[in-house]
């Protein structure tokens, strides 16, 4: 039997255009014995309190054209917030209508590498729990290996963005326009 989910997002001025994030983590301990030493030293040099992946529901994700839209399904993807791949810019001449190179060198660092696959498990955990998930459309349980687990992130994989820190707005004051209140993180998330 098929369930439907239903998500209501409160009506406030300040609305956000997509669901907010699902949860924020570190990897728990039976992924994390996966991770090679290099990976783990790398992630014990961050704060014990930081995060390690994002979960977040894809709401406005593209759907898959073979799905139709009543069909009950689940979009999740998550971010890695742990990297040590830099990726790099190249500026290509003087002339600044030229475009530069670009290369995020997503995934080149085996840590990486690791922990995105170790995402992609989680949200096959989330999924499994979560009661009304009957099976994985994407990348499909026939994609079972880290190796093509890895293969099929880097084939599939996409860019997100979205603030990370947070921006508290005032009441208005008669004295200004606006009042701004801005907590930054001392450093921003790698990733």
């Amino acid at each position: 039997m098929k369930r439907q989910v239903h998500v209501t997002f409160l009506s406030h001025p300040h609305k956000l255009t997509t669901p907010p994030p699902a949860a924020f983590e570190k990897y728990p301990a039976h992924l994390r014995n996966n991770f090679s030493k290099s990976t783990l030293d790398f992630l014990d040099t961050l704060p014990s309190d930081w995060p390690e992946a994002e979960f977040l529901p894809l709401a406005y994700a593209a759907i898959p054209a073979d799905v139709s839209s009543t069909d009950n399904y689940l979009l999740l993807g998550s971010a890695l917030l742990s990297t040590s791949s830099r990726g790099n810019m190249t500026i290509t001449s003087a002339n600044t209508l030229d475009p530069p190179i670009i290369s995020p060198n997503w995934l080149l660092d085996p840590g990486d590498a690791e922990q995105a696959v170790a995402a992609l498990l989680r949200i096959r955990e989330i999924a499994a729990a979560s009661g009304i998930v009957e099976s994985e459309y994407q990348p499909g349980a026939n994609v079972s290996t880290h190796a093509e687990i890895l293969d099929w992130l880097r084939n599939n994989m996409n860019l997100i963005y979205h603030a990370a820190s947070t921006c508290k707005s005032s009441f208005f004051s008669p004295k200004r326009s606006q009042t701004y209140e801005i907590p930054l993180h001392p450093t921003i998330l790698a990733g």
